[in-house]
């Protein structure tokens, strides 16, 4: 089975999340055995709704931390399904931001941000898609 990294390499659709990934070192974390992370992965459709030179703002060598800080909001320590995710309805993640998750219909909302995809189990975790990238 994949490992959380594994997936975001994988997956055409999540090519600039892996950049982004790369440049904060984060590899390592997402790579981890023992450790389950539930990852929220903003999609290409995701970045492309930043303004045209954010990304490569980001990327750049002194706003390492800035980008770690983004990167960090979309992830929760352990390992969530979406039934998990909407019995307990808010969770905090890695670096304190609060994800209010809501049911529409058939689908789940995080911060009024429509889950693109079904999760994708890993070895250590899961990753779900979404639209939107977590800035604040």
């Amino acid at each position: 089975m994949e490992n959380i990294f594994d997936i975001i390499r994988n997956n055409r659709n999540m090519g600039s999340l892996m950049r982004c990934v790369k440049v904060a070192e984060l590899e390592d974390k997402l790579n981890r055995p023992g450790f389950f992370y539930t990852v929220f992965a903003p999609s290409e459709i995701a970045f492309g709704n930043l303004h045209e030179l954010e990304l490569e703002n980001w990327l750049k060598t002194g706003n390492k931390i800035k980008l770690l800080n983004i990167l960090y909001n979309h992830i929760l320590e352990g390992q969530f399904s979406i039934q998990d995710l909407l019995m307990r309805r808010k969770f905090r993640t890695i670096n304190g931001k609060i994800l209010q998750i809501d049911k529409l219909d058939k689908t789940v909302s995080i911060n009024d941000c429509l889950v693109k995809e079904k999760d994708e189990k890993a070895s250590n975790g899961i990753v779900y898609m979404v639209d939107k990238i977590f800035i604040s």
